[in-house]
Formats: C-alpha cells, structure tokens, sequence
C-alpha cells in the first residue's frame, strides 16, 4: 500500500466532533504499540503528532482504572511527539518543501503545516522552494494562510501567488474579511497584500464566467469598515452581475420557495384565521371586529394582540435574534460580516408586517379612518391626556401628497418623535429649543424610563446549554430509542419518558452538566429526567434574545437575579432591545448594515428613483417607514406604561379569536 494512502490513519478531531471519541481510542492503541523504529515516513511522523494532540485533549475527560498507565502513556505520546518533531526537522533540512508536499497524503495536507510551525521548521524553507510549491499545488494556499509564523515568513511569495488566482483568492479575502465566520478557522493575509491588489482580485472574480452569486453579493454591500476599500466601479458591477445571476437562476426549476399572503375578510368571524397550501400560507383577518370596535386605542392595540407585531412582553417579532440561525440554510448561508442577516422566521415577519400596514391603510380608509390619524392622535394628544407628555408632536403626511412626499415626510417625523421622547427620559421634559440641537441617536443608544429593562444572557456557559436544550443543531435530541424524531432536546423530554441511560456515553456529560445547573432533573425512584421550571426562563432567553425583567412574575424575576448572581447574564436599559434597534437600523439608515434597506437615507438626500412620484417602489418604501412608526408607538407606549408602573389592563369582549395558533407558523414551516 502506498504511504500516500492514510484513510486508515489517525487524525485529531476537537472534542465536539462524533470523530473524537474513535480517533482517541485509535491514537491509545498506537501509543501503546509506539515503536520508534517503525517509524520512516512524513506520514508517519504526522500521525505522531496527532497522536499526540489527541492524547492530550482526551486524557483528563477519561475514567482511568490504572493510574500508572495513564502516566506511562503520557510520556509514550511525549517521546512519540520528540520523534516526529526531529523527523520533519530533517526532512525540511534535506528535501524541498514541494517535494514533502507531494509525499503528504490527502488527509494529513492540512496537518503537515501545524507540525512544520510546531517545530519552527518554516524557518528553514527556501523562499524559492516555497514559491514552487505554491506555484504547483493551488490547494495549499488556502492552508498556510491559517498560519501566522508562515504568512509573515512567506508574505511576498503569497501575495503573488493570490495574484495569480484571482478566483480562489476572492474566496479567501472574503472569508477573511468580509463573510461572516460561522465558526471557519481564522485566515491571516500577507501583510504586503495592497488595497490595489485586493481591487484587482475583486475585480477579475466579478467577471469571470461563472461567479458565485453570494460572493457577488457580499462585494456589491462591501462596507467601508473594512480593512480594504472597493471603487465605486467595482461593487457596481458586482451588483449587476449578481442580478444577471440570479434571474437566469430563478427562471427555471429547481429551487426552493415559499409565500406569505394577507387578506382581510367581510365573511369571517374570528380575528385571525391562517391557511396552509403546501409551504406557502396566508392570514386571514376579520373585518367584522375592526369595525365593530374601531376606536383608536383598539386600532393600535391590534397591532400586538391581532397582527402580532409584538408579543404580551411588546418584544418585537420581526427582528432577527442570534438563535433564529437554526437550520442548515442559515448556518451555511454565505453573507458579509457587515449585514443584517434576516432568518427565515424573521423574513417571513417582516413581510407578513409590511403586507399587513397596506392592507390595514386600505381597510381603515374604507371606514372613513386613516392610519396617518391614529398614529398622529397617539403623539398629539393620548401621550397628554394619559402620561402628562407634551411636546412629542409629529406631522404626518397628507391625504393628497404623493407617495415620494409622503416617503419625504414620515422619515423626518420618525426621527422628530424619537429624539423629543429621548429628551423626555433624559429631562423629564421636552424643551423644544433643546431639542432642535439634539441630533438623532442610533437605535440602540434611545433611553428607557425604566431601570434594568432587559435581562440578557452573556455567559458562554449558559449559551452553551440553551444550545443544549433548545437547539436543532444539537446532537442531545438525538437517541436510539426516538431517532431525531423531535427538534430539540427540550422537546423530547417533554414527549417521552427518557432517563440518562437512554443517552449515548459522548451525550451523558451534556445531560450531566443540566442536572447540575438546575434545568433537568431525575424523578426519584424511576430516574425519569424532567424539565425545572427554571427552564421557563431559559426558553425565553433561547426564544426572545431577553427578558423583559419587570414584566416577569416574581419567581420568574428571582431566578433571572440568581443567573445574574452567577455572572450569566446581565442588565442593560433602552427603549428597544439590541435585536430590535439593529432592525430599526437596517429598515431607516445605513449607518451600521452594508446590507440596508436604509429608506430614510435614500429620501433625506433625493429620491432613488427618477419620474413617477407614486411609482409603486415609493409606495413599499412609504409602508416601510410606516412600519417603523407604528413599531416606535408600540415601543414608546409600553416604556411609558413600566415607567409609570401602569400595566395594560385589557378588557375582554366575547368574540372568538384564533382558530389556529398562529404563533406556532414558523417552526411548523421549518419542519
């Protein structure tokens, strides 16, 4: 069998990996059997060196029955190391790095350069040498560059072979820069690499024959905050190419999709009604109970407890929460680290919010009521006649003006509301002098009136066992017994009887470690493993990205206070929570997304589109910013309401209201 061959071979996995747990019992056996004599080969010298990193990793997680073995393999797996150390040493002293390549077999490629910077043998690399390798094995660029030591040794040589692969150079600058990581190893450049070199990569990748259109994406939205900059030329064709791409792409078969509908129904007697039609479904609404109570109060109350734009807790339900990365699409999305990345979940809220604002204006506009007005009602007088504010004031546009008036309008008084209700929470009061100095904060930066609003997790310890309990991604819901039968953890335990025998030996010290912090535990007598009503705040934690602390009963608080206690999480006071000032941001400027829809920046500085002042693009984007009015009302009225200490009392009316939970269409999409 030739050396090259080493699927038979070990090779280091992290601990994380279904591989660990083979390869580590593989690597004891060859450390038991270690014989330095049988030892002649670059292959064989990087198996020692795996051995080696999986020894030490995997010892302190085993149950040792003979302590002396334990000591005696340690130093075996040392000399095993010393061995492989001097044989790769020698072999860099005496053949050519190209050479030793070509030797290495397919599965140790990536290996061979850790054990080559563990010895310092890079140090002993001919510049030419290295150059030739490079020159002949294209697929070795993308591995030395994890290796700091080799790109600051190599830099010049690097930078001229990425010059000469533009196509696989634009894949590493990219991930190395501009694409989020999702957990890819680190890739350093050579610090010689130029911003006019970087141009001309970008620039032959965009137009090459076949470009990946993600990668098109991410160089069209290519942010200023990045270490290189892009010509104006450059993102421009990029964004031409991508939508060339993507036509041709999408006028066949093939691909996957989905719908999201809206209607408002004379006929039906329950608020909300939903339809289903393979993955695509749609909203129905009741006409018969927004006109039967069409006062004010109740029109923007439906907001929350019809339309769903906000749970009981006014989180809101469009903004895209680091937990909604959960299945395979949006973990091997590829995007640039400076966009807002919009889930599933989140993308089918956005545009189920925004379709219902058009057909709402419409329904409100039959019955003599304008949108417009009830927003206007709720800033020019409630906010007076219920919580004593004057001075928040806003002008909404017109009945007769055009929609890139309106677009021109409702932007200014968006951020007009918001800056006099920040000056509010700051003073106490609203000083109109004060407040036309006042510039527009960023979304996050709005003040609450209310102390330790949002309970947030920060601890890497419990974001591990939410990941645990509530993540599909997790390997725990998987069993023997149930197969993947269930989405989560959670979800299986709630389902069926299970005890921790039930559980894989590579699972057991996961389920340990939650009996251990209070989220499972073991019903005496039968060892059933149930959920704790810790659990309860875990779940909203996973689901909601916070908690909104004053809103919690006093059990619910006092166990948020203990993780706090602990270091888990913490506090943290603004008018809306981090995941919903990064929406705002995205839909109104373009200050932090590359990606940004940025409506309000495209009218403060001239219209996007030339002509018709009612072309339908001014139509969607007016509804836009209608949105994020209404979501500023939502948000401003429910501050006002905890700061005030005034919880919503609702009075209930006998009328019938879901026939379906409606709150469960997104996962049931994603299964």
């Amino acid at each position: 069998m030739s050396d090259k061959v080493v699927g038979y071979r070990i090779k280091y996995f992290p601990t994380n990996d279904y591989a660990f747990s083979p390869m580590l019992g593989k690597a004891i056996d060859r450390l038991r059997n270690f014989d330095p004599a049988s030892i002649f080969s670059i292959n064989d010298a990087i198996e020692l060196r795996q051995c080696r990193l999986l020894f030490d990793e995997g010892m302190p997680l085993l149950e040792w029955e003979d302590e002396q073995e334990c000591s005696s393999l340690a130093e075996v797996a040392k000399q095993a190391n010393a061995v492989a150390c001097r044989l790769i040493k020698a072999a860099v002293e005496t053949v050519s790095i190209g050479d030793i390549v070509a030797e290495v077999g397919e599965e140790y490629k990536s290996c061979l350069w850790e054990l080559v910077v563990a010895t310092g043998s890079e140090r002993d690399i001919p510049t030419n040498d290295f150059s030739d390798m490079l020159s002949g094995n294209n697929d070795q660029l993308r591995i030395v560059l994890r290796y700091k030591k080799i790109v600051n040794r190599f830099s010049e040589a690097i930078r001229e072979s990425m010059l000469f692969v533009p196509e696989s150079s634009c894949d590493i600058v990219l991930h190395a820069r501009a694409i989020s990581s999702n957990g890819q190893s680190n890739i350093f450049l050579p610090p010689v690499l130029t911003k006019e070199d970087v141009e001309l990569i970008m620039d032959s990748y965009v137009n090459q024959p076949n470009p990946n259109p993600n990668y098109l994406n991410v160089i069209a939205n290519w942010s200023s905050n990045f270490e290189y900059s892009l010509s104006d030329d450059v993102r421009l064709a990029a964004k031409r190419k991508y939508d060339e791409v993507m036509t041709q792409m999408f006028s066949g078969e093939g691909f996957f999709k989905y719908a999201v509908g809206v209607e408002f129904s004379d006929t039906q007697n329950a608020c909300v009604h939903l339809s289903f039609d393979g993955l695509d479904h749609k909203y129905v609404y009741g006409l018969k109970w927004i006109k039967t109570f069409s006062d004010y109060p109740t029109l923007l109350n439906n907001f929350i407890h019809i339309f769903n734009f906000a749970d009981n807790d006014v989180n809101l339900a469009m903004p895209t929460r680091e937990n909604d990365v959960r299945t395979l699409l949006d973990v091997l999305s590829i995007r640039s680290s400076s966009d807002y990345h919009m889930s599933i979940s989140g993308s089918m809220a956005d545009t189920t919010a925004r379709m219902v604002i058009r057909g709402y204006r419409d329904v409100l506009s039959s019955i003599e009521i304008r949108l417009e007005d009830v927003i206007a009602w709720f800033f020019n007088e409630y906010l007076t006649e219920e919580f004593g504010i004057g001075g928040i004031h806003v002008n909404m546009p017109s009945v007769e003006s055009t929609y890139l008036e309106k677009c021109r309008t409702i932007g200014a008084e968006v951020e007009s509301a918001l800056k006099a209700f920040a000056l509010y929470v700051e003073r106490g009061e609203i000083d109109q002098e004060l407040l036309s100095y006042k510039r527009f904060p960023k979304f996050g930066n709005l003040p609450s009136l209310v102390d330790r609003k949002y309970a947030r997790v920060v601890s890497d310890e419990l974001k591990t066992m939410l990941y645990w309990l509530f993540s599909d991604q997790s390997t725990l819901h998987y069993t023997k017994t149930y197969g993947d039968g269930y989405q989560s953890l959670f979800k299986l335990i709630i389902k069926e009887n299970l005890t921790l025998a039930d559980f894989e030996d590579h699972q057991r010290p996961a389920i340990e470690k939650l009996i251990m912090c209070g989220a499972l535990a073991e019903k005496a007598g039968t060892q059933k493993l149930y959920l704790t009503s810790k659990v309860s705040v875990l779940e909203k934690f996973w689901t909601k990205g916070v908690a909104v602390y004053c809103r919690q009963d006093s059990i619910m608080r006092k166990m948020i206070d203990n993780l706090a206690t602990a270091g888990h999480v913490n506090f943290y006071s603004s008018l809306f929570s981090e995941n919903e000032a990064d929406y705002m941001s995205f839909n109104f400027h373009n200050e932090k997304f590359g990606n940004a829809r940025a409506v309000r920046n495209d009218y403060s500085h001239g219209s996007p589109i030339a002509g018709d002042p009612n072309d339908p693009i001014h139509q969607a984007n007016y509804e836009i910013l209608l949105l994020l009015m209404v979501l500023a009302v939502l948000k401003i009225n429910d501050d006002l309401c905890l700061g005030q200490s005034r919880y919503e009392q609702l009075e209930l009316v006998d009328w019938p209201y879901r026939d379906v939970d409606v709150d469960s269409i997104p996962d049931k999409l994603l299964e």
